[in-house]
């Protein structure tokens, strides 16, 4: 198969566009908030038996994300009656909710490691049964997004790194780097998320050939 060649300028364009559009980091926890809210509202479905309440669809919301703001999907409900307790959260411990998502997608976890990190993020505002719910959910919509197909070919190829206090036996300052593919229509794609104590050339040599 001919791999489709772009010239100087079109390269040129294409990063322009791509490095003055919310990063990586942010696209991440945009999916990871939306996945959790979702979740929300389908478990608030089959636990309040309302005749005739249904999903009724998303309204647009920007939200607080690392350095910028993301654009968040708020699901709704034919009666008007949900409202996510993650945004609540969100006001509270943005901090957390930062890290947990970066644990979240950098690791292949268990759904029991998945239960324990829902657990941190709603703490004692929903039952157990809700949560291991919501956890259900989250671990299909993160195992949707791993195996999801890619496109064959991405003329550039980018590594986008932040810095998070991750608690271990000591809290610490470690990287975490998520590779995007810029498509030909010029819109990214997250490819993968990989965690380092420190920012290194080796790891994004090895992201980018992963």
């Amino acid at each position: 198969m001919n791999s489709l060649q772009l010239s100087p300028k079109q390269l040129q364009e294409i990063c322009h566009d791509f490095t003055n559009k919310p990063n990586g980091i942010n696209t991440l926890l945009s999916i990871m908030l939306n996945s959790l809210m979702k979740a929300e509202r389908k478990d608030f479905l089959v636990s309040n038996h309302c005749h005739g309440n249904k999903a009724n669809g998303y309204r647009s919301l920007r939200g607080l994300g690392i350095g910028e703001q993301i654009e968040l999907a708020i699901p709704r409900d034919r009666l008007g009656q949900f409202k996510p307790l993650l945004l609540e959260v969100m006001r509270e411990q943005q901090d957390m909710l930062n890290e947990l998502c970066f644990e979240l997608y950098a690791n292949g976890l268990t759904t029991r490691q998945i239960e324990g990190i829902t657990e941190n993020i709603y703490g004692k505002k929903l039952s157990k049964s809700a949560v291991s719910r919501i956890t259900e959910s989250l671990y299909e919509d993160m195992k949707a997004f791993r195996e999801r197909p890619l496109e064959p070919h991405y003329p550039i190829i980018y590594l986008d790194a932040t810095y998070v206090k991750t608690k271990r036996e000591t809290v610490s300052s470690e990287a975490y780097y998520v590779v995007l593919g810029v498509k030909l229509d010029k819109t990214r794609e997250v490819l993968g998320i990989y965690n380092a104590p420190t920012e290194s050339a080796a790891l994004g040599t090895a992201s980018a050939k992963t």
